[in-house]
């Protein structure tokens, strides 16, 4: 009998363990759309970490989790972070005064410009862009996201998608 409490009460601390870890440090995403195509199908699984931003902010490159409002849930990656300074010439686009490996064109609904002086990223900030640009809702569209919104960093996919 005792050996049946201790068994019992192992199984209850496991299921508070996991319940808090869940709630609190890891959830999970199914990605829905093509916005994220190539780096994530539609139907992929992902790991989030709630965490990691309360240590580390976000940096360029990061894939985020954030809400923007109580019914929309993003999933997209940050090109730039608060003060980084953004311009476009020539159509190319300078992060820091570095040149975007893609032409300004794939930015132009972002920028709005085909010239544009260099502009700082304000505090707090994120500008934020799917991976699949003509298929994506994202910093074009609202603009940065303030990180208050930001529900944590894609640290893992658990489940691809079988493509047929």
């Amino acid at each position: 009998m005792k050996r049946w409490q201790h068994f019992i009460s192992f199984l209850i601390v496991s299921l508070i363990i996991i319940i808090f870890i869940r709630s609190f440090i890891i959830t999970t995403y199914a990605i829905e759309g093509q916005s994220m195509e190539p780096t994530f199908q539609s139907g992929d699984r992902v790991i989030i970490n709630l965490v990691e931003d309360i240590f580390l902010p976000p940096d360029v490159g990061d894939i985020i989790f954030f809400k923007l409002n109580d019914n929309d849930t993003f999933v997209k990656r940050i090109i730039a972070t608060p003060g980084d300074y953004i311009a476009v010439h020539q159509e190319h686009v300078y992060v820091n005064g570095e040149k975007v490996t893609k032409q300004a064109a794939d930015y132009s609904s972002l920028l709005k410009v085909e010239d544009m002086k260099e502009q700082i990223v304000p505090k707090k900030c994120y500008i934020v862009l799917g991976d699949h640009l003509t298929d994506s809702i994202d910093s074009r569209q609202f603009g940065c996201v303030k990180e208050k919104y930001i529900l944590g960093k894609v640290i893992d996919t658990y489940w691809h998608k079988t493509t047929k």
